[in-house]
């Protein structure tokens, strides 16, 4: 049984001391996957505690210190050719004379993606050594290459991300034609079929990724002592299923491992109205919206934390950016936790009870004087006092992210554009004047006067185009003419937000974008056909009768709730990957001999991982799906990042 709160931190804590171990007196140079696992996991202060003289990324390298003889090189990422050499010349060009090299990638899975076959030997580490040894040119030099899977970041104790994935997006249909060089995109119905897709139709930059998310995510399971089941429902996703569930590593854990665990892989693209709407009363997907992100760190914002310092309009020199991820500070996770947990006004009173507790405990406010206090407010009470500034540092930067987020000057959007979203689902059947397609196209000509992005039209369209599937078509005519009002948007009002996102697709200049965003519409096309194989979770919108009004039901809520179904429906959709003889008797030949099948809710413990994705409100509506069927599995979330509406536009067309 599992008794810790938080499992995958656990395991990220323990990854990053082996880390430490290493880094005494060393220049360190990460790479941007590596440093936002750090930044979940302690941040930069784990690291020069250690010892570490200095840190930095590797696409920030400047020559080291001329007395640093040692460095260390995290890499989260494969390490391709220019990879290898470019850390060759850096340990030459600083006069290193040791290091060591930390990867994701064992030797063994070099060797496989390399030369298509899986070997025992370090070969690939070897190899490597000597290409460091002999950039160093020094007989007493030292080089070490070692494989840690460095990949998680916990956001939550019911969430963690995997920022090295992050680009990993689940195949559209397009994406399989796309991925047969010498093919015609449109040739025939096998070709389009992503259900039938096969590992060897998978773009080879693609299947490494995989590969190594699969090798990575064994090392999470064998830390767990996990013996896993492997369920999936989305192509994607059965092929990662699949790799895991026949991974020789993971069948030898199976056979010593007792903590039995479920893991549930979903694509991201069979339901994407589900996080590009707005429907979810959540502080966390709302600060996640309007502030801008932490530099190289996705899953995070930068929060302005100046009114700490300054009055508004001091002059004032420069200050380091805050955030939201405080692992270290209980009450900082404690907050984060409830920003995805709870209503967006009880998030706000939770913050504004720490507050109180925190001001009084400073002896900055009496209780009478917080009690009718504005958040705002109760935050500057803090001004200009360093020590209860750097006591309570952690609180203040989540608070202040929550301020910034309720004042910013598109706040009031979201709710704006979830009025949109609930008309499209009263109206998506409509045609003519009151059609969703001719609403959009309103809706571009009088943006701005509603404060609307054209990331906003585009994420409406992804939202319209998922939420009717493939049983509602759109008018050919009423995509054209949106297709032009987005083009002649975009090259008149100097947004460049859109264009450059779509610019990629056909590498022309401004002129063509109303091309290339008519043939974007194929894209949105594909995007509704995402769920026309399956038989239970076909549909996530229902249309209306005179008894009830049309609605929409996310699919993530429907899979929750029949998986955790006392009455324990057949799960037509949802495959499991059988490993061994018993699994095959149970799963395939349970007609004819009295056994049921396995259920990812047949054990203690459930990760439930979305391949392309995921928001804090579906991690809200998971939890709060599962807690109604009052069942004793515990289950976490997992993602390859945490998306907002605008990510969504940028996996579907640059993905693969």
């Amino acid at each position: 049984m599992y008794q810790c709160n938080n499992l995958v931190h656990d395991y990220s804590v323990a990854v990053w001391e082996k880390v430490c171990a290493k880094v005494r007196h060393a220049a360190v140079y990460m790479d941007a996957e590596s440093a936002e696992c750090l930044h979940f996991t302690g941040g930069l202060v784990r690291l020069l505690e250690a010892g570490a003289e200095t840190v930095q990324t590797l696409s920030s390298w400047k020559r080291g210190i001329p007395e640093q003889r040692y460095a260390v090189f995290i890499m989260s990422r494969l390490l391709d050719d220019f990879t290898v050499n470019y850390l060759c010349r850096m340990v030459k060009e600083c006069h290193f004379r040791s290091c060591v090299v930390i990867c994701l990638a064992s030797s063994e899975l070099y060797s496989e993606l390399k030369l298509g076959v899986q070997t025992d030997s370090d070969s690939f580490y070897e190899m490597f050594e000597k290409q460091l040894l002999s950039s160093m040119g020094n007989m007493s030099s030292t080089a070490q290459v070692l494989h840690l899977p460095i990949f998680t970041a916990s956001i939550t104790p019911e969430l963690f991300v995997t920022p090295p994935f992050s680009n990993l997006f689940p195949l559209l249909p397009v994406d399989v034609a796309r991925s047969q060089p010498g093919k015609v995109l449109l040739q025939s119905k096998q070709t389009q079929d992503v259900k039938a897709l096969e590992i060897s139709q998978i773009p080879h930059k693609m299947l490494s990724e995989i590969k190594l998310f699969v090798a990575s995510l064994d090392a999470l399971l064998e830390d767990l002592s996990a013996r896993d089941e492997c369920f999936c429902l989305g192509s994607t996703s059965a092929i990662i299923a699949s790799e895991l569930a026949n991974l020789p590593s993971a069948r030898a854990r199976r056979k010593t491992s007792q903590n039995k665990v479920s893991l549930l892989f979903i694509d991201r693209t069979l339901d994407l109205a589900s996080c590009t709407g707005h429907h979810g009363d959540n502080l966390f997907d709302h600060i996640r919206q309007l502030l801008p992100e932490l530099y190289d760190r996705h899953n995070d914002v930068s929060v302005n934390v100046m009114p700490l310092f300054y009055k508004e309009g001091a002059e004032h020199g420069r200050i380091a950016p805050g955030c939201l991820s405080h692992s270290d500070s209980s009450t900082a996770t404690h907050l984060l936790q409830s920003f995805v947990m709870l209503r967006q006004k009880d998030s706000l009173s939770e913050i504004k009870r720490q507050l109180k507790e925190v001001l009084q405990k400073e002896q900055l406010c009496t209780a009478q004087t917080t009690q009718a206090a504005e958040l705002q407010d109760m935050v500057y009470e803090f001004r200009g006092n360093m020590d209860a500034i750097r006591r309570n540092s952690a609180l203040l930067q989540v608070a202040l992210a929550a301020i910034q987020a309720q004042s910013n000057e598109h706040a009031s959007c979201p709710n704006a554009l979830l009025s949109v979203e609930k008309m499209f689902v009263r109206n998506l059947a409509e045609t003519g004047l009151d059609s969703p397609l001719r609403f959009i196209q309103k809706l571009i000509t009088e943006r701005k006067e509603n404060g609307f992005s054209q990331r906003d039209i585009a994420a409406l369209l992804i939202f319209l185009y998922s939420l009717s599937g493939d049983k509602i078509s759109m008018d050919k005519r009423e995509e054209k003419a949106v297709a032009q009002a987005l083009a002649k948007d975009a090259m008149s009002s100097g947004d460049v937000d859109f264009p450059l996102i779509i610019r990629p697709l056909s590498g022309r200049g401004p002129k063509d974008v109303a091309y290339t965003l008519y043939d974007m519409f194929a894209l949105l096309q594909r995007v509704s056909t995402a769920r026309k194989d399956l038989q239970q979770y076909k549909h996530v919108y229902t249309e209306g009768s005179t008894a009830q009004p049309a609605s929409y039901t996310p699919l993530l809520q429907q899979v929750m709730h029949d998986v955790f179904s006392p009455a324990r429906p057949e799960l037509l959709d949802i495959e499991c990957k059988s490993t061994g003889l018993r699994d095959l008797i149970k799963s395939g030949f349970s007609l004819f001999m009295n056994v049921s099948k396995p259920r990812p809710s047949d054990t203690p413990l459930l990760i439930v991982f979305l391949v392309g994705g995921v928001t804090a409100s579906e991690v809200k509506l998971i939890i709060d799906t599962v807690k109604l069927s009052h069942t004793t599995t515990k289950v976490i979330v997992g993602s390859t990042m945490l998306l907002t509406p605008a990510d969504v536009l940028r996996g579907i067309i640059h993905s693969n």
